[in-house]
């Protein structure tokens, strides 16, 4: 009992495992590990008893259990993390529709856009020509 109060899981991995698995409910799979880490530092020294927590951390994250966990725990049952081509396919069409409706305004726009993209592109050759001459060439006209 004494070593339960002095040595603790390590703190990072658990960290980690509480990040990954975001909203889903995990405080059995927690327990569960604290458990087998107290059980294995009764048996071995603290250091292999960390190492073995942090493995065991490695192997939940990439297990199905935890996967299966954090699908379950969406926020909404149609919702999806993935950006699917459907959605990207209505807001390009939404914004070619604006285009079109204001075609005055997205040409002067537009046009405002390339042409302030090209003289900051033009701007920074230049500075980034003169900063780059040649110091041992600039004493020749002594």
């Amino acid at each position: 009992m004494k070593i339960r109060n002095t040595i603790r899981p390590p703190r990072l991995a658990s960290l980690f495992f509480e990040w990954y698995c975001e909203n889903a409910s995990i405080e059995d799979l927690h327990g569960d590990m604290e458990e087998l880490f107290y059980s294995n530092l009764e048996r071995t020294s603290p250091w292999r008893a960390k190492v073995k927590y942090v493995l065991q951390v490695l192997s939940l994250v990439f297990s199905y259990a935890v996967k299966k966990r954090k699908s379950n725990a969406s926020y909404h049952p149609y919702s999806n993390n993935s950006i699917s081509i459907a959605m990207i396919k209505s807001y390009f069409i939404i914004a070619w529709r604006n285009l079109m409706r204001n075609r005055g305004f997205s040409l002067i726009n537009i046009s405002g856009l390339s042409l302030g993209i090209t003289c900051s592109l033009l701007i920074f050759l230049w500075v980034n020509d003169e900063l780059h001459v040649d110091a041992s060439q600039a004493d020749d006209n002594v």
